[in-house]
């Protein structure tokens, strides 16, 4: 990423650096999509423990 090439691709994608951390049910359903660190609380209350 030290290239001009990396570089861009860098700038072109800081926006992407935000995890996103899903929840699914026992159906494979997805239930939860956040982009901070969900309580157990919210975990539980979406059905994913």
């Amino acid at each position: 990423m030290n290239t001009a090439p990396g570089r861009d691709l860098l700038e072109r994608f800081a926006y992407d650096t935000t995890p996103t951390y899903l929840v699914f049910n026992a159906r494979g359903e997805e239930t939860l999509r956040v982009s901070t660190l969900p309580s157990i609380e919210a975990v539980q209350a979406a059905g994913g423990v």
